[in-house]
Order: C-alpha cells, then sequence, then structure tokens
C-alpha cells in the first residue's frame, strides 16, 4: 500500500471525522435542549442520524468507493460501526479504570488510539480500497482496480505505457466542444469532453476526482471501475491483451438538459491509434489485433501513426434511437483530422450476427448481406455505411476464447454437448455462438468477429 497515497485518504477521514463529531454535538445539543428529550433516548436518536450521514461522507468523500451495491457497504459499515463502538467502550474502561485517567482524558486518548485502526478496517474491509503498485499489470478488458486517483494527488501520474525512445509517445490533451442532434423541431444539445492519449490509467484517475460531482463520469466508473468475479470470459481470452497499456482518446458526451457538472451520460466512444500501410491484407487482426498493432507501436515503432481504430461506442439506454451513435463517430473523425491521420478504421461487431439464424453462416458472407434497398442487412454496419463509412473486410477471430470443458459449462448456460465439431450455443444474455468442441482434448473455442469499415476523414 503506498503510504503516500493513504495518507490522503487518512487526512479526508480525520477531516470528515471532525466535521461528523460537529454535527453530532449540535444534533444532541437540539435533541436535549431545544425539544426536551431525554440524554439516553436524545444520544440513541443522534447516532440514528448520522448513521447515514457518515456512511454517505466515507462511501463519496473519503474512500470514493462505489463498486459494490450502497446495501451490502452499508451492512459492512453498520457492523464495523457497533464493533468500533465496543473496541471504543473497551479501551476508555481500560485508561479510566486500571490506568486512573480522569474521564474526558480517557474518552480522547481512547478515540485517538483506536482512530487508525478504524480507518485500516473501514478502507479495506468496507470499502475494499487498494492501490496498485505501478509495475502491476490490470486484469483482462476494462478491469481496473481503485485507488488510482490518489496516485495522481500528491504526483503527475506516470504514464508506464509510454517509451520514451519513441519518437511519437504523443502528449496528453483534454478538449470541450459541443453537439447538437435535431429531431423535428426538437434540438438537442450534448457537451462533449475528449480526453486524447489517456491510459486507462489516466482515464480511471481523471473520472475519480470528478464523478462525485457529475453524475455522467459515475456512470463511466461503474463500466471501466468493476469487480468481476473469477473465472469470467475475459479470464480465457487467448492472446495478450495490452488495452490497459495503450494510448486512447475517449470521447465523452453529457446531455446538457442541465450543465455539464449534473448531466446525464448520453454515450462515449474510445479510439487508439495505430500505423497502418493501407493494405487490406494488412489489416489488424480484428478488435484484438488493434490494441495489439498500438501496443507494439507504442514500445519499439519508429513512424508515427497514420489511422484511428475505433475500439469502442456505446449510448446508454435513455439516449438510444436519437441518432447519438452517429455524432460520435463524426467526433472520432474530428479527433482523427486534428491529429492529421489520414484514416479511420472500426472493427464493428455487428448484433445481429449473434441471433440463431445468422451465428453459423460464413463470417463474410454474413457481411454481404443486404435490405431489398440496398442497405447491409445489419442496423450497426448499415449506420456506418450510410455516415460513408466502406466495407473494407471482415476478421473471424476479433475476439477468441478458450476454455477447459469445465470451465465452458460454468460460464454458458449450454445443454451437454455430445460430440467434437461446431455446435450453436446460446449465452445468457441471449446472443448465439457457433463454438468449436474438442471432447477428446476437452476444450472449446469461440470466435467472435468483427467487420471491418473504413470511414473518410475529409472535412
Amino acid at each position: 500500500m503506498s503510504l503516500i497515497a493513504d495518507t490522503a485518504r487518512f487526512l479526508r477521514f480525520v477531516f470528515f471525522g471532525a466535521v461528523s463529531y460537529l454535527c453530532t454535538l449540535g444534533l444532541a445539543s437540539i435533541f436535549i435542549h431545544l425539544m426536551g428529550i431525554a440524554n439516553a433516548k436524545s444520544y440513541a436518536l443522534t447516532q440514528v442520524v448520522m448513521f447515514p450521514v457518515n456512511f454517505f461522507l466515507n462511501r463519496h468523500f473519503v474512500f470514493q468507493s462505489r463498486q459494490e451495491s450502497h446495501l451490502w457497504q452499508g451492512f459492512k459499515f453498520l457492523s464495523a460501526y457497533f464493533l468500533f463502538r465496543f473496541v471504543d467502550w473497551l479501551v476508555f474502561v481500560m485508561f479510566n479504570g486500571p490506568f486512573g485517567l480522569p474521564y474526558y482524558q480517557a474518552i480522547i486518548l481512547g478515540m485517538s488510539s483506536v482512530y487508525p485502526l478504524k480507518f485500516l478496517t473501514y478502507r479495506s474491509a468496507v470499502f475494499g480500497c487498494r492501490v496498485p503498485s505501478p509495475g502491476l499489470m490490470l486484469p483482462d478488458g476494462f478491469r481496473t482496480r481503485n485507488g488510482l486517483s490518489l496516485l495522481a494527488v500528491f504526483r503527475k501520474p506516470q504514464n508506464s505505457t509510454q517509451n520514451p525512445a519513441n519518437p511519437y509517445s504523443a502528449s496528453k490533451r483534454t478538449t470541450k466542444t459541443t453537439s447538437t442532434i435535431h429531431q423535428g423541431d426538437t434540438t438537442s444539445l450534448a457537451n462533449v469532453v475528449v480526453l486524447e492519449n489517456h491510459s486507462l490509467e489516466d482515464f480511471i484517475a481523471y473520472l475519480e476526482k470528478r464523478s462525485r460531482w457529475t453524475p455522467a463520469l459515475d456512470r463511466l466508473l461503474e463500466v471501466y471501475k468493476v469487480k468481476r468475479k473469477f473465472p469470467d470470459m475475459g479470464d480465457f481470452r487467448l492472446g495478450p491483451n495490452k488495452f490497459d497499456q495503450i494510448l486512447l482518446d475517449w470521447i465523452i458526451f453529457i446531455d446538457s438538459a442541465s450543465d455539464t457538472a449534473t448531466g446525464e451520460l448520453i454515450g462515449h466512444g474510445v479510439t487508439t491509434r495505430i500505423n497502418w500501410d493501407q493494405s487490406l491484407d494488412n489489416l489488424p487482426n480484428g478488435w484484438q489485433g488493434a490494441v495489439r498493432a498500438s501496443y507494439q507501436n507504442l514500445q519499439v515503432g519508429s513512424t508515427e501513426p497514420n489511422t484511428l481504430v475505433g475500439l469502442f461506442i456505446r449510448i446508454e439506454d435513455n439516449f438510444r434511437q436519437h441518432g447519438w451513435a452517429g455524432n460520435v463517430i463524426e467526433q472520432m473523425k474530428s479527433v482523427g483530422r486534428a491529429a492529421k491521420i489520414s484514416s479511420l478504421i472500426i472493427p464493428l461487431r455487428p448484433p445481429s450476427r449473434y441471433q440463431k439464424e445468422y451465428a453459423a453462416m460464413p463470417l463474410a458472407e454474413f457481411a454481404a448481406l443486404k435490405r431489398d434497398d440496398g442497405q447491409p442487412r445489419d442496423h450497426w454496419v448499415r449506420l456506418h455505411v450510410r455516415l460513408g463509412a466502406k466495407i473494407i473486410g471482415v476478421c473471424g477471430a476479433s475476439h477468441q476464447h478458450a476454455f477447459p470443458l469445465k470451465d465452458f459449462y460454468q460460464q454458458i448456460p449450454s445443454p451437454p454437448i455430445t460430440q467434437s465439431g461446431y455446435a450453436l450455443v446460446q449465452q445468457r444474455d441471449g446472443e448465439w455462438y457457433n463454438v468449436y468442441v474438442d471432447l477428446e482434448r476437452e476444450f472449446v473455442l469461440i470466435n467472435q468477429g468483427c467487420v471491418w469499415v473504413q470511414h473518410p476523414l475529409r472535412s
């Protein structure tokens, strides 16, 4: 545990503890002197009122820990609360009895001696805060660990993703703009925040500093700072996943019905930068191949990136079917133009590909499916084509996962598979996968492909 980072929490713990103590005295005084409530009842009532206040202060301001539910953290906090009430009383009895200290001195000394232990218990057992060392690799996908923002409180974060010898190790930049959607007579406005060349760790630190005042950023913390149960799908990913060790551009759309500080999250996008020779034969091996190319270029590359890769676009449920996805794509283009990049390519994961009727179809054949009007059948691919993109290729192994047979059945609620070969199975979220099963070697392979599209970056 970083002593410097922990000091920040402890100082907040002391400060808000003092605030809570003064509030407790004031509330008890009101109950006793203004409302005429007896001392014992007043004490009990004060504790009942102050408990949720103390929990809120510790959860949102001291430890800034929201990765678990309010109820579960509240239960742990309540248990620790009563435990330390008992410990406070034992220490007071010891100081006031055998040691013979005066009443108030025994109270103050008892509280002071127990306070560090209370802090450590709240930090680790109740709110689960840990600060990873800079050398630790983050787990698969979007998983992160707690406490990253505290590293930035006392020192400038060291970006371990950058190789000093790399001539294009880019500097971070944050810009703000606006975006509009027109629907009939209604115009909707979004505030847009763009963080360029920020690693996942940088992004988490940015969110943690601001999320307690901004619902949109708090929502993003829920997406990127999450505790996952072991094992999950990510633990069976094939190949290196360097998402946490590359530079990324984060595009955040915030509803401006009120303002940036209080608006809801509309959606967000994520891009990275690679060097690509524009040859279709040399397209990255899907999403994971693009991440790998970004990592390789960043660590050992000698050529400036010339291609922006869109890794992720998500629109929140309340704002779908309004056209915001197109605006996120346009903002990706703006990022590319500002960086003088020549191409934007995106490895699309078509949603309808995972419907049962299409899951076993060869990916190239699926990508060629058209509606009667000549537009792509899949709505996600169709949106990009309408925005000017061209389909330039497919990759059948954009995401690959290999499971021992026992783990496969834990992850996928499939009936027993009785013979080797390809089999259609349904995931818990309703998606269908065409998996390859080898019963002799007891493993299962899942390939999730992508359709590559390329957007023009001309103004």
